[in-house]
């Protein structure tokens, strides 16, 4: 009953919710263990599998579970030893089997009980038969429930005596961020929101010369994974690196490494290994070492999270520890010359780059060799000669200026540029597709710095030094979601919004570029339950365009096979004046060929709401509901959809 994609999804009985998913990686991202960072799967080469298992009690608490105290599970397959667990249930809890033969026939079983460590009554049991389908990367359920309170006799095996007599259906949740963002859902001027998402927190920084102060000009950061914050000050010609609270760790620059806060240097231009000629980006990669694009000297330098210089290249000529730097020759036309301003990295450690005033973006080998270059109309490799001229332009695979690129999971690179849009090239450097992220209210200066967040979407800075300022959220197609921030020196305000990057706990630092701070602020938290859907537009104070209507389609919910549907049921925490939550179902054999949308109801009510799908049957299922206001400052909230059969 289900396919689990590579995102979580929660499986829940009425009683006893559990989630189970292949490979052990639950609520830390859609990777799953044994997969490439591209999402790739190659389960199929190992020769053990595994499970983790949530247990969490139902948001829609009922009367019986509110006695249970802990639980007990138990996996059973035959000629294999049992595996158990035992969690108590003050929270949601993860536990995980490993080292499982693959192929199948396992039995789940999962037991609730009054006391703590699975102690006095039996208050629920339940048994699941499980496929484990070792190469796919998936896991297929079957769920049938028998509930009836049992002695302290009764075990996982057998459940309470005479195996109860009441067969209650399985129900399907879409509660956290992570459901709610489930492959194949449909946004449609819908976002799915976490309450304070997107506010102020915290600062750091202030105009100054010393360790832990920035110039005039603050360019780029980069988080690790241990949450350092790297800062290049393009204006000092140094990068300094910060624990996520923003105390000084370490310095380089101006020919130096420090990493005491009163032993900075004065700031000044050097072309050695440890200086720079105004520092642009900066992005770090799994060991977290540190990329610096030195954009005056035309090179990259590559340090240890130590700040210890390990490599850098530019003018077609690598060079690594303890060599020194070259002298820096003139810029050529040629290929392995470059002036580098954003930059990235792939799964594969290539080095991707902006090339701002060559109209170009290239792309260049761990070791930094030339692979690839884009601008001027075309796209040329090593051993092909590059176009004539460093000319601009504003058609496909041209650059007035290539400010910042980025590369997601599949190898498609994302660029902005001087004439407000971004464009998109496949793994190749072919030409996909471009989008504007002009705005009514600003109709230049809206394609800066960018990223690519841990929602998949893409958060563009608008720049400029006068009002209005923001970060633009878009899908990676270019559709609009939303935006935050504005002009001026408050919290949560900017004088030239630049970087953005996030640290481990969902939170995310921004560059406020004029006012030579960085500022944290409030992210997404995929894991919670107390977020969900809402209308864009509605987070921040500003002048943001609010959509007035828009849909969310859940995923298909999949019986295992035709069934007659209960009843589904969504809970609407805020439903203000003028606005309207209606839902509708559509069904399908298959899961491909699809019925038109049937109305479930045209009306939904403040808190939770239920309506009965009984005249409907079918193998899959899925809803449909349309969020509509009349009013540009509120939008009706939904925080919970499901499905009873």
């Amino acid at each position: 009953m289900g396919i689990l994609s590579s995102r979580p999804m929660r499986w829940a009985w009425p009683l006893l919710p559990l989630s189970l998913v292949m490979g052990g990686c639950l609520a830390q991202g859609p990777l799953l263990s044994g997969s490439e960072p591209g999402g790739s799967s190659h389960l199929a080469s190992q020769a053990r599998a595994s499970v983790s298992i949530r247990v969490a009690l139902p948001l829609s608490t009922q009367a019986i579970v509110s006695n249970t105290q802990s639980v007990r599970i138990l996996l059973r397959n035959a000629g294999v030893p049992d595996q158990t667990a035992t969690v108590n249930t003050g929270g949601a809890t993860t536990v995980s089997f490993s080292d499982l033969p693959p192929g199948g026939g396992y039995t789940l079983y999962a037991a609730g009980y009054s006391g703590l460590n699975g102690t006095g009554t039996m208050l629920s049991w339940g048994k699941l038969p499980v496929t484990l389908a070792s190469g796919r990367n998936q896991l297929s359920l079957s769920l049938s429930v028998v509930v009836k309170e049992g002695g302290g006799a009764d075990d996982l095996v057998t459940g309470p005596a005479g195996n109860g007599a009441v067969q209650l259906g399985a129900q399907k949740l879409f509660t956290s961020m992570t459901d709610f963002q489930t492959p194949g859902a449909s946004t449609s001027n819908v976002e799915v929101f976490y309450p304070g998402q997107n506010s102020y927190l915290s600062k750091f920084g202030t105009l100054g010369n010393l360790s832990g102060q920035f110039g005039s000009h603050i360019q780029m950061l980069a988080i690790d994974s241990k949450d350092c914050v790297w800062v290049s000050d393009d204006t000092h010609h140094r990068v300094q690196k910060f624990d996520r609270d923003g105390n000084f760790i370490l310095g380089i620059g101006s020919g130096q490494l420090w990493t005491v806060p009163g032993a900075v240097p004065a700031p000044a231009i050097n072309a050695t290994n440890y200086g720079f000629s105004a520092p642009a980006g900066v992005v770090v990669d799994a060991a977290d070492n540190v990329y610096v694009a030195d954009l005056n000297n035309h090179r990259v330098l590559k340090y240890d999270a130590n700040g210890n210089f390990l490599m850098g290249f530019g003018y077609n000529t690598p060079w690594v520890a303890p060599a020194a730097a070259p002298a820096v020759p003139a810029h050529l036309n040629a290929n392995g010359h470059f002036i580098p301003y954003g930059l990235d990295l792939d799964r594969y450690g290539n080095i991707y780059i902006g090339g701002y005033p060559d109209h170009r973006a290239y792309v260049f080998s761990p070791s930094g060799q030339f692979i690839r270059g884009i601008g001027q109309g075309t796209t040329w490799v090593s051993g092909q000669a590059p176009p004539a001229a460093f000319t601009p332009g504003t058609n496909a695979r041209e650059f007035t200026s290539c400010w910042h690129v980025r590369v997601d999971r599949d190898g498609v690179m994302y660029a902005t540029d001087g004439t407000d849009r971004v464009q998109v090239f496949d793994p190749n450097g072919g030409f996909l597709r471009s989008f504007s992220t002009k705005a009514a209210d600003k109709t230049s200066g809206t394609a800066g710095y960018f990223d690519i967040g841990p929602d998949d979407n893409l958060y563009v800075a608008g720049y400029g030094t006068t009002a209005p300022v923001f970060f633009q959220m878009f899908t990676k197609n270019g559709a609009y979601l939303g935006r935050f921030g504005r002009f001026g020196t408050g919290d949560g305000e900017y004088n030239n919004p630049e970087g953005i990057a996030w640290l481990s706990d969902g939170s995310f630092y921004t560059v406020d570029r004029n006012n030579s701070r960085l500022q944290r602020l409030k992210g997404m938290n995929f894991t919670d339950v107390s977020g969900g859907l809402r209308l864009v537009g509605h987070r921040q104070p500003d002048t943001p365009v609010y959509a007035a209507s828009g849909t969310y389609i859940t995923p298909a919910v999949d019986a295992g096979s035709s069934v007659t549907w209960g009843s589904a049921f969504w809970e609407v925490p805020s439903l203000p004046g003028g606005t309207q939550v209606v839902v509708d179902a559509a069904t399908s054999a298959d899961g491909v060929t699809w019925s038109a949308w049937q109305l479930v109801t045209g009306t939904s009510v403040q808190g939770k709401n239920t309506a009965s799908l009984a005249a409907l049957t079918s193998r899959f299922l899925k809803l449909r509901l349309s969020l509509s206001t009349g009013n540009t400052a509120l939008s009706p909230e939904i925080q919970e959809i499901g499905v009873r059969y």
